[in-house]
C-alpha cells in the first residue's frame, strides 16, 4: 500500500502549476513625509543598486529602511533609505525576505500631534492586490529609546504583535519625536512564498487519491 501512496503523491506533486510571476512587488509605508517603499525587482539586487534610492529630509514623519556599509556584504553608502528593492524572492513555500523599517517625527512635527498614522498600500495603483502565493506580514519589534511602556492608543498594535497585510490598512502610535531615526519605532516587512490556492487543491486531490486506492487495495485483499 505504501508504494501505491507514495506513487499517487508524486504525481500529485509534478502536477503541480507553476507559481505566478511574482518577481515583481513594491510595497508602499507612510503616511505623510517621505514614504517607505519596499519590495523586489528582476532589476535589482540585494546590495546597493539604481533602484535604491536614500532618504532626504521630509517634513514631520520619516519612514525607511537603514544599511550600514559593510553589514551583510552591503557596499553602498551608510544611511537611510527610503525605496529599498531587491532581487526577486526565490519561490520556494518557505522561502523569505525581510526588511526593517524605521518609523519616527521629526522634532519639528506639531506639539499637537499626539499619535500618528502608520499606513500602507500595495502595488502602485489604486485597487492592486497582492500575489495569492506571497504573504506579507508586519511586526512591531521594538518601542522607541526611552519608552519603557507600551500603553498603545486605540487602533495600534501590541508590542512583538505580527500582523498579514492586506491591500491597504493603518495602525495608531504615539508621536515620537527625534532628531536620530534608529531611535524610533521598528519594524519588519517579511514576504514568504507560499503554496498558491491552486497547488493545495491538487495536493488534496492528491490525498484523496490515496484514500481511495487504500480502500480498494484492502477491499480486494479480503
Amino acid at each position: 500500500m505504501i508504494k501505491y501512496l507514495l506513487v499517487v503523491l508524486l504525481l500529485s506533486m509534478t502536477t503541480l502549476p507553476a507559481a505566478s510571476d511574482s518577481s515583481s512587488w513594491q510595497w508602499s509605508f507612510g503616511p505623510y513625509g517621505g514614504k517607505a517603499y519596499v519590495g523586489t525587482s528582476p532589476l535589482a539586487s540585494n546590495n546597493k543598486d539604481l533602484l535604491d534610492v536614500a532618504m532626504t529630509a521630509q517634513p514631520y514623519i520619516n519612514i525607511a529602511t537603514y544599511h550600514q556599509e559593510g553589514d551583510d556584504g552591503w557596499t553602498g553608502p551608510t544611511g537611510f533609505y527610503q525605496q529599498d528593492m531587491c532581487s526577486p524572492l526565490e519561490m520556494i513555500p518557505g522561502t523569505s525576505k525581510t526588511w526593517r523599517l524605521y518609523y519616527w517625527n521629526n522634532a519639528d512635527s506639531p506639539s499637537s500631534w499626539l499619535n500618528t498614522d502608520l499606513t500602507w498600500h500595495y502595488g502602485l495603483g489604486v485597487g492592486e492586490s497582492p500575489p495569492e502565493n506571497i504573504e506579507y506580514t508586519l511586526t512591531f519589534v521594538r518601542l522607541p529609546v526611552g519608552m519603557t511602556e507600551w500603553n498603545p492608543p486605540p487602533g495600534s498594535l501590541a508590542l512583538g504583535e505580527t500582523i498579514t497585510l492586506n491591500q491597504e490598512g493603518n495602525r495608531v502610535f504615539w508621536t515620537y519625536r527625534t532628531a536620530n531615526g534608529l531611535d524610533g519605532y521598528v519594524f519588519d516587512l517579511t514576504a514568504t512564498a507560499i503554496p498558491e490556492p491552486s497547488s493545495l487543491l491538487v495536493l488534496g486531490m492528491g490525498g484523496c487519491g490515496m484514500l481511495g486506492m487504500a480502500i480498494r487495495r484492502r477491499r480486494s485483499s479480503r
